[in-house]
């Protein structure tokens, strides 16, 4: 479930979809007012399988919708008219054209998204096309997970073949973030991060990696907390007696616990490493993956 106002950039929340999968972008129809359906344009009562251009609420949908323009400074502006009344010294009214100057424009096309209804076991759901996850994609991608924040607020993230993204293992939410923001004691990781901050995609095939590298290894349940799946997840390895911290974002460590993960998953990073409290932490480096499989096997 994505739960935002507008999103930036979509790593963070396709966990589930790999590159090349097929996928929708979903709301339930029950979660919406029907008021809310009806202005955008589908039919009341609901018709499974009606797919509409959803009519401009906002910012998004008004560019879905109308598309928009950019004002190209770097350019010389240009001549336009436009059509004025004005009255004579007979006291008759004519219309002119006057000229203006203004920036030249370069027009972005509508994306033109069209939704639609769709029935899946029973229950009605609102879905966008069926998306590709490619590099190519990325701003498309974005566009429709916007477009369902502005129109229906929370939205969610379906395969293929119309189940939820992440549905392989029993996923649990706890109600306080995992590994809170607290003092940041690792300069040298802080600059590895930075150093890698201008291949944000390659990052974040790179983190996909190392998430499927864990989930090979079967865990018998995944914990997310008040972040959301931006923040950190726990898998749990109960028959090792191991719990493994990994967040969905490149660049922060993999924290490894034993026992009381719940309690210790409460304190800022700082906390943990001043009382040595974590069993292992391992950098997002070179020998990541051998010391998972060391773990793990």
């Amino acid at each position: 479930m994505i739960d935002k106002v507008r999103i930036r950039n979509i790593d963070s929340y396709l966990i589930g979809i790999h590159d090349n999968d097929n996928f929708f972008v979903s709301k339930k129809v029950s979660e919406i007012n029907v008021d809310k359906l009806n202005l955008l344009g589908f039919s009341i009562p609901l018709i499974s399988g009606e797919q509409i251009l959803p009519r401009a609420l906002g910012a998004v949908s008004r560019l879905n919708a109308n598309g928009s323009f950019i004002k190209r400074r770097d350019l010389p502006m240009e001549t336009k008219y436009r059509e004025v009344c004005i009255k004579d010294w007979h006291g008759d009214y004519h219309y002119v054209d006057v000229p203006y100057k203004r920036y030249q424009r370069e027009d972005i096309p509508a994306p033109s998204i069209e939704l639609k209804i769709i029935d899946i076991s029973g229950n009605l759901y609102v879905t966008s096309p069926l998306l590709h996850k490619d590099d190519l994609s990325v701003s498309k991608i974005k566009h429709v997970i916007n477009l369902f924040l502005e129109l229906f607020g929370p939205c969610e993230i379906l395969t293929e073949n119309l189940v939820p993204a992440i549905s392989s293992i029993p996923t649990t939410r706890v109600n306080w973030r995992i590994l809170p923001e607290g003092d940041y004691p690792w300069t040298r990781l802080a600059q590895l991060a930075g150093d890698l901050s201008s291949n944000r995609t390659g990052k974040a095939k790179v983190q996909e990696h190392n998430i499927d590298t864990i989930l090979r290894f079967r865990p018998s349940g995944l914990v997310y907390g008040a972040g959301g799946f931006r923040g950190y997840l726990v898998f749990k390895f109960p028959s090792k007696n191991l719990f493994i911290m990994e967040n969905v974002i490149y660049g922060n460590a993999t924290y490894v616990f034993e026992d009381d993960w719940e309690q210790f998953s409460q304190l800022t990073k700082a906390e943990i490493i001043q009382n040595s409290l974590v069993k292992k932490r391992i950098e997002h480096r070179s020998g990541w993956e051998a010391e998972i499989r060391r773990l793990l096997s």
